[in-house]
């Protein structure tokens, strides 16, 4: 062990555990990271290089949410530096079943160099954390103890500058840390389920202003995990479900669709390519009545991409009135969906409106969305990367189905027939102009 603690390049790029499909990478949401606001002016994210260095300079520290939701196994590799004082970076993760804000948290001492226990090491058993390195529950309460409860691992200072390359995997209730291609630690945890990621990084006493920067963060697919397969399917398209007549075509009707006007001369729709390329640059989005009435039952496939920034795709259909009245199902062209992980936990009835929801319009302040199914799968999409959406409606049943995979469905009885409308918003504060790129949107009778 302690051979694997001196010896060269021992944490620096070891071999990573069998892991499934690359889910998200830090570098595709450099900045997005660094905008985020912190508590204290002293806490700054800034970009440097293909990475972030994160500067503590309060006992708060810096706190990241990473844009990836309903995360079930993974792999997860972190390469950080700590280029000043005694800093710790914690890996938080999941989800406490019917609470909010809790998460399984793995901390790492930047300002280490960490190998596999010492033979012959004895297990710590329960604990109050926290240790140098640990693993717990946050946030924490006075007195809680560690979940970790076997050997500290091996740890001498790290150079300065030392880039230390710690993988976590996670499977069912085991957490396995490991570095430079060793396991390290483990622990076993089965209190929580799919949830989000984030990360935060503190300072030890006194050690203020501490910087660490993190070079690199991505996340795998557990290895033959069919909970996240859905993140890595095929893009594009997919095979189309039971269906009846073709009722509308996008291909066919672009020039139309591009000369409708819009509220604000700054949101447009144009031609380009065959396809037609909404920009989002007010309140009220780019916006566009489809030539359709009288639709009961239909199978809606479309084909969307993000341009720039962050467009979601209404769409409305249903019962028409004044004030846009039917049911709504928003699509976040930024994410990529997948169906929830095992065990993820129900959205439940909430105010509306998540990245991708289920509503009844016109919104009303604080009005529940249908949508209560499990937390999707979701991590950032690439900018361009298509997907293939389809909506399908039979009677009360909303079923929305990604690249031929079904991830959520609601059910709503109070609309009836009615027309068809699609509108694209640009979702988040300062993310205008937003564009978003529809190269196909077909609607179909059920089928027979």
């Amino acid at each position: 062990s302690r051979d694997a603690l001196n010896a060269k390049g021992s944490t620096g790029g070891g071999s990573l555990p069998p892991h499934g499909q690359l889910l998200y990478s830090m570098a595709t949401t450099l900045s997005d990271i660094a905008a985020l606001p912190q508590q204290h002016p002293e806490d700054t994210i800034a970009v440097k290089g293909s990475g972030l260095e994160f500067t503590v300079g309060t006992p708060t520290g810096v706190n990241v949410v990473l844009p990836v939701n309903g995360i079930g196994d993974f792999v997860a590799v972190l390469r950080f530096v700590s280029t000043s004082r005694r800093a710790s970076l914690n890996f938080r993760f999941h989800l406490r079943t019917g609470q909010q804000g809790q998460g399984q948290n793995v901390r790492l001492p930047a300002y280490l160099r960490l190998a596999a226990p010492a033979t012959g090491a004895r297990a710590e058993g329960p604990q109050i954390c926290c240790q140098a390195f640990d693993m717990f529950a946050t946030p924490l309460t006075p007195g809680a103890s560690s979940f970790f409860a076997g050997p500290q691992p091996l740890s001498v200072p790290a150079a300065a500058d030392e880039e230390q390359v710690v993988v976590v995997s996670v499977k069912g209730p085991s957490i396995v840390v490991s570095t430079g291609g060793q396991e390290i630690a483990r622990a076993s945890d089965d209190s929580f389920g799919p949830g989000g990621m984030f990360l935060r990084v503190e300072a030890d006493r006194g050690q203020t202003p501490a910087v660490v920067r993190l070079n690199a963060l991505e996340v795998y697919a557990a290895p033959a995990s069919a909970a996240n397969a859905g993140l890595a399917a095929a893009r594009g398209a997919s095979p189309l479900p039971a269906h009846g007549k073709l009722l509308y075509s996008l291909s066919a009707n672009l020039p139309d669709l591009a000369a409708r006007p819009q509220q604000h001369l700054e949101d447009t729709i144009t031609v380009k390519g065959g396809a037609a390329e909404f920009t989002a640059a007010s309140d009220a989005g780019a916006f566009a009545a489809l030539p359709l009435g009288g639709i009961g039952d239909f199978v809606a496939v479309l084909r969307i991409a993000a341009v720039s920034k962050r467009p979601v795709l209404v769409l409305r259909f249903h019962k028409p009135g004044a004030g846009g009245a039917g049911e709504v199902v928003q699509l976040p062209a930024f994410l990529r969906l997948a169906p929830p992980s095992p065990g993820a936990p129900l959205v439940g009835t909430h105010a509306c409106c998540q990245d991708f929801d289920i509503y009844a319009a016109p919104l009303s302040p604080g009005a529940p969305s249908l949508f209560t199914g499990p937390q999707l799968l979701t991590v950032p999409a690439a900018t361009n990367e298509e997907r293939t959406i389809v909506v399908s409606v039979k009677g009360a049943l909303i079923v929305v189905s990604v690249d031929g995979q079904e991830i959520a469905r609601a059910s709503d009885s109070s609309f009836g027939p009615g027309g068809m409308s699609v509108q694209v918003l640009a979702r988040g504060r300062g993310q205008v102009p937003a564009v978003l790129r529809l190269t196909a949107l077909e609607i179909y009778e059920p089928p027979r």
